[in-house]
């Protein structure tokens, strides 16, 4: 009868099979707050170990490493996952970064000789078409980024593979991809909205590890059905980085 001496052995209603199944948002919100404080030191990791600018790479992969462990439904160390991922990544993790930092570079020069200089190019017709296809091109590469860190911390593939299987996604993946491009902008929008010591202050406290979050809980139901799910009904196994390079 006391409030400690339940008997769990005994056998209870259990859950209805005909029991709805939860909406995707009210899924989010589980997970999110569920884990929230993991969230919050996950954040604070990320933020710290991005200081050095260089391990931005590394720090990206620890971070997504231990959110898609926690959106899989897996137990999460923080701080000994995060500098699992960290350390097992980073070669590849810096790899990612040096290149995304090349293309940012590159698009920030064709925006500004296409786009912003009526003095190259007079017509204004063509310069609204350059800045809708250098538009194009940004969404398409952000949508890969989706999948690159991703691809990298669930399987051990080569670097080449993971930015080919990155691009493949792209299309087998449009719906989730323009969810979550629509989140991500979101998410901007609502920094650009703030005054920057609060929009500092959130990316410091929350914003990096919820986007990570929202990001992978999107499309890891993607990249689950199309490569893990078919391996481990064929081969019988578990769920785990076991994976070498199985979509080519």
């Amino acid at each position: 009868m006391g409030l400690f001496n339940n008997n769990y052995n005994n056998p209870g209603p259990g859950v209805s099979k005909n029991q709805r199944k939860k909406t995707a948002l009210f899924r989010f919100f589980d997970i999110f707050f569920g884990k929230f404080w993991d969230f919050l030191k996950l954040n604070a990791l990320y933020v710290l170990m991005c200081l050095p600018i260089v391990t931005i790479g590394a720090a990206t992969a620890g971070l997504t490493y231990c959110v898609k462990n926690i959106v899989a439904g897996k137990p999460v160390f923080v701080f000994h996952d995060f500098f699992k991922g960290f350390k097992n990544n980073w070669k590849q993790g810096t790899g990612i970064f040096i290149i995304n930092i090349i293309a940012a570079a590159i698009f920030v020069v064709a925006f500004s000789f296409y786009v912003l200089s009526p003095e190259i190019i007079p017509s204004q017709a063509m310069r609204m078409i350059f800045a809708v296809i250098l538009g194009v091109i940004a969404i398409i590469y952000t949508m890969m980024q989706f999948y690159t860190y991703l691809l990298m911390v669930t399987f051990d593939m080569k670097f080449s593979v993971v930015l080919k299987n990155s691009l493949l996604f792209i299309v087998i993946g449009i719906k989730e991809n323009f969810i979550a491009v629509f989140f991500t902008l979101v998410y901007v929008f609502l920094v650009i909205l703030g005054l920057f010591p609060l929009s500092l202050l959130l990316c410091m406290v929350m914003l990096c590890s919820m986007i990570s979050c929202t990001n992978i809980f999107i499309v890891y139901p993607v990249v689950k059905r199309v490569m893990i799910d078919p391996y481990v009904e064929e081969n019988n196994a578990e769920e785990e980085q076991v994976f070498k390079d199985e979509i080519e």
